[in-house]
């Protein structure tokens, strides 16, 4: 039985293969890209590193914000392989077999590993002074409160959810 992939293997974005093509790339992300990746990871996204060759994101929402991450996936479409979310299943309960999300990474690559530098921190994702001010702009921001946010039920005001940062980092954040 063939694996199908939700890969754009076959060409590679017109090249050969996966290492020919990450060649093909900038050593360092675009600074309105490294915006909204930073908004995607002060919400949602994970980071990875491989010994090798750099650090990749992973981007996942729940089913019903599929369509907003093909949208995230158009934007970083040069720096994945992903032709589309991929679904994930529940793997136990009594809605086994169901998509409960989409998901995609992007390739592994040095110019994310600046990323990693900023938000890791022995070994977990966290938030490191000046990210905030130095690296996100209102795109950026816009992506966190999608990914992070909620709207006060009488629309008054929005809430990030920083449940991962520590105080004094919820402190700058209010007040940055």
């Amino acid at each position: 039985m063939v694996k199908k992939t939700n890969y754009n293997n076959k060409h590679f974005h017109g090249h050969l293969n996966r290492q020919s093509y990450k060649q093909t790339l900038p050593q360092q992300i675009p600074q309105e890209l490294l915006a909204v990746c930073v908004g995607l990871l002060l919400g949602d996204a994970s980071l990875y590193q491989t010994k090798w060759q750099g650090t990749y994101i992973k981007f996942e929402q729940s089913y019903l914000n599929k369509e907003y991450l093909e949208y995230v996936l158009h934007i970083l479409e040069k720096w994945t392989f992903y032709k589309s979310p991929s679904p994930s299943t529940r793997k136990k309960g009594f809605k086994q077999g169901e998509i409960s999300s989409y998901y995609f990474y992007t390739l592994s690559h040095p110019a994310f590993n600046p990323l990693w530098d900023m938000f890791m921190i022995d070994g977990k994702k966290r938030y490191k002074e000046g990210t905030i001010l130095n690296y996100l702009n209102s795109e950026g921001l816009a992506h966190w409160i999608i990914t992070d946010g909620s709207l006060n039920i009488h629309k008054e005001y929005i809430t990030l959810h920083t449940e991962n940062f520590n105080k004094k980092n919820n402190f700058k954040c209010a007040w940055s």
